[in-house]
């Protein structure tokens, strides 16, 4: 086995299909490859890899210019030049020891808070 597979182990462990090699010539030089291309990095970073421009809920959002956060019921706006928080809203009514997620636009913060209602059991 070890004899048979040696041409398709990788750095990575043994290739998934075999069928393209992993530095496939085509793959280098068609039309794809100017797009493959790393160019300059984004100033800041995203987090959706799937969706080209499509934003998705996050416990952490940033514009570049600020990084927003929810944590125990506080909308905290940090500034990364200097890692210090800035403002802080308190959240009335949002769950201290839940996630919540944020949706950044603009100025604007969309926040989900994941609420778990307590429902007491009968005696």
């Amino acid at each position: 086995m070890r004899e048979a597979t040696a041409d398709q182990v990788g750095p990575h462990g043994l290739s998934p299909g075999g069928a393209l090699p992993e530095n496939d010539i085509a793959l280098r030089r068609g039309p794809q490859a100017a797009q493959a291309v790393p160019g300059q990095p984004p100033r800041h970073s995203t987090t959706n890899a799937h969706e080209r421009d499509a934003d998705e809920p996050d416990l952490v959002k940033t514009d570049g210019r600020r990084i927003v956060t929810l944590s125990r019921g506080d909308l905290k706006i940090i500034d990364p030049a200097t890692r210090k928080v800035t403002h802080t809203l308190d959240l009335p009514g949002a769950n201290a020891y839940g996630n919540g997620n944020l949706l950044l636009s603009g100025d604007r913060v969309l926040v989900l808070d994941e609420q778990s209602p307590m429902i007491p059991l009968p005696r």
